[in-house]
Parts: structure tokens; C-alpha cells; sequence
């Protein structure tokens, strides 16, 4: 029998699978919070800041009246954040969402997101 030419992974990366699965699945889990308070704090599109609201219906295709849903569907991590504290304006979560923004920034949150999924793509949403 021939040895195998397969080459085995090595230690280190075989370690941070788990790690960065771990990771994927709670930037995901906070994303998919803020996009649901989001549909819930602003169900109407006019709610929502204006210039980020563009910017995002620019990237969906098509034309006409785009809902809430849609364009948290269409949003980057950073997007949602800006429209989470947007919509939280003269409500109890101002503080709380804006102080989140802050500690996703210090936290190089959006960077992190780029790296987790930058291997396995296909688990990945192509957006950051």
C-alpha cells in the first residue's frame, strides 16, 4: 500500500476552525438582532436615515418601493449598525445602540467579519 499524498493540515489551523465558526455565528446572530429590531423599530423605509437607506436600495435590483426587509437584507454589518441606531432615535435603546457602534469599532468588529469569512465564502454572506 502506497502512503498517502494527501497532506494532513497543520495543528494551528486545524485549531481555529472552531474558533471561527464560533466567532461567524455570533457576529451573524448580532446582525440578524439589529436587523430585526430594525424591521420592528422602523417598518416603514421613510423611518429610516435617508442617506444610508439610498445608498443600500442602490445595490438592489430592480426599482420601486423597497421595504424594510429587503434592505436589511441587502445591508453590510456597519450599515445595520447606523441603521439601528437610526432607528432607535427618541427611544430607550439610543444610548445602549450607540454605545455598541463604538465597541463594534474599537473591536475591529468589521474586520473580524472580513476574516471569518473570507475562507469558507459559501457559509458566508459576500458582504461585511
Amino acid at each position: 500500500m502506497e502512503p498517502s499524498t494527501v497532506q494532513e493540515p497543520r495543528r494551528d489551523e486545524v485549531a481555529d476552525r472552531p474558533f471561527r465558526i464560533q466567532t461567524a455565528m455570533v457576529l451573524f446572530a448580532l446582525e440578524e438582532a439589529l436587523g430585526s429590531f430594525v424591521v420592528q423599530a422602523a417598518p416603514d423605509p421613510d423611518s429610516l436615515p435617508t442617506a444610508i437607506r439610498t445608498e443600500i436600495e442602490k445595490r438592489i435590483q430592480g426599482t420601486g418601493f423597497a421595504p424594510v426587509t429587503q434592505i436589511i437584507q441587502e445591508t453590510y454589518l456597519k450599515e445595520v449598525i447606523d441603521l439601528a441606531v437610526g432607528a432607535s432615535r427618541d427611544r430607550s435603546e439610543t444610548d445602549g445602540l450607540s454605545r455598541l457602534r463604538k465597541l463594534v469599532e474599537a473591536l475591529d468588529a468589521f474586520e473580524i467579519r472580513n476574516a471569518v469569512c473570507q475562507i469558507g465564502r459559501a457559509s458566508c454572506r459576500e458582504r461585511v
